[in-house]
């Protein structure tokens, strides 16, 4: 028997709070566009469970995730390990990332988010019933490009997992995964939105008569819908970073999505494993330092009255990260991570914790071309940037610079990124012998 349970919870601050996302943005939300969701599906056969989360905020760190998994577990007994926590990225969100340099990050927020995950979990076990599983693939072009080269690669699949309640053909969940950063609205923005993800549910909800949609991010650590990430930071113009564009592109996604489910395939051979993998990442003392001196030295032949405010707060931004490391170089750094990878029926799914580029996403897919595979992006953690090797020659802002706004002493080692997906695809291997 498979069973099925799902639910959602409101998760806008009830105060003003900053946002996150874009350096180049001033200030605190002015207002609500449409609300932001904390959105969960828990899967069940036999005794197994697994339990997906999908919230509309820009991510998650790692001491926020143990948080809510210690949580569930003590109040439901479940697994931690079978709980996936993913968010949109949506950059119209509050600032949650508590370790990074990308926003005033509110405990209370934080203590909010852990406690409305307990109970949009409660619900969704609450709702439990037998349903059938469907899945199926599309392709969109259209939407997610890459934002680093014109002619760069994409992850165009669009893979959608649908929960019909048993013995009806009432829809009663739509799992999307797409790759592409939700960041059509652009840093002059100042209204809460899940960007063009709110579109997509809005599109498949009014179809479908009111489904629990929840948006799963790919690898689109370099996907967005065509700008570059140097756009927001120098003020280049705005005109496409609209809540119509937005709109225009959720619409385009979802239309994608209702072809899919109109001609997915029944999961007749339901099975749910799964396996946590726990990892670091080391930066020693001799390259932090050698990285600081390096960006002190830079600093100082710039002209900050120059640059616009964007470019202006990037310099404080570095001033600030040199000064942080500064002080805290005497000892080698550790990042601890952890990825999961599993099989729901013939799907097969890998998380992984942050911007991974969208070539590391298709080297799990390319292992195995006989199975579907759901690539969770955001998920279960934040790693800042993670590049395929080929991507660090070109260098750029996701590479160069980003990792100071994460908040980490240096950029993610070259050659991280392939090691991971390498050791997922060797996991996974066993899981399907299993």
């Amino acid at each position: 028997m498979t069973y099925a349970g799902t639910s959602k919870t409101c998760i806008n601050p009830t105060f003003h709070c900053e946002m996150a996302g874009f350096i180049a943005r001033e200030g605190y939300y002015e207002g609500i566009h449409d609300d932001l969701w904390m959105k969960s599906v828990v899967l069940q056969e036999d005794d197994s469970k697994l339990i997906l989360l999908s919230l509309d905020i820009i991510g998650l760190e790692g001491i926020t995730i143990n948080k809510i998994k210690d949580s569930l577990t003590h109040h439901f007994g479940v697994d931690s390990d079978s709980v996936m926590i993913s968010t949109t990225h949506t950059h119209a969100g509050p600032a949650t990332l508590e370790n990074a340099n990308l926003g005033y990050v509110s405990q209370e927020y934080i203590n909010y988010i852990v406690k409305k995950a307990t109970e949009c979990v409660n619900l969704a076990l609450l709702d439990l019933e037998e349903v059938e599983l469907r899945y199926g693939k599309g392709i969109c072009r259209e939407v997610g490009k890459n934002r680093r080269e014109v002619t760069g690669m994409t992850d165009p699949e669009v893979l959608v997992l649908s929960v019909y309640k048993a013995n009806h053909n009432e829809l009663k969940t739509v799992v999307v995964n797409y790759a592409c950063h939700p960041t059509v609205l652009g840093p002059d923005n100042v209204q809460l939105s899940a960007d063009f993800p709110y579109y997509l549910y809005q599109a498949i909800e009014r179809i479908y008569e009111d489904p629990n949609v929840l948006f799963i991010n790919g690898a689109a650590g370099n996907i967005n819908v065509g700008h570059h990430a140097h756009d927001s930071i120098n003020g280049k113009s705005f005109n496409k970073r609209t809540f119509t564009e937005a709109k225009r592109h959720g619409y385009t996604l979802a239309g994608e999505v209702v072809k899919v489910i109109e001609q997915s395939e029944s999961i007749h051979d339901f099975s749910i494993l799964y396996k946590q993998m726990k990892m670091s990442i080391t930066f020693t003392v001799n390259d932090m330092v050698q990285s600081i001196n390096n960006e002190l030295k830079s600093l100082k032949h710039i002209d900050k009255n120059k640059l616009k405010l964007g470019q202006q707060k990037m310099i404080q931004l570095k001033e600030k990260w040199s000064s942080i490391w500064l002080n805290n170089t005497n000892e080698d750094h550790q990042i601890h991570y952890s990825l999961s990878v599993g099989r729901i029926g013939p799907i097969l799914f890998v998380t992984l914790p942050g911007e991974f580029f969208v070539e590391l996403g298709l080297l799990v897919k390319q292992a195995f071309p006989q199975h579907p595979v759901l690539i969770f992006g955001y998920t279960n953690g934040s790693l800042g940037y993670v590049a395929d090797q080929s991507s660090y020659i070109h260098g750029g802002y996701e590479i160069e610079e980003a990792y100071q706004a994460y908040g980490f002493p240096l950029p993610i080692p070259i050659g991280t990124g392939e090691a991971i997906i390498k050791n997922a695809v060797s996991v996974l291997k066993t899981i399907i012998r299993d």
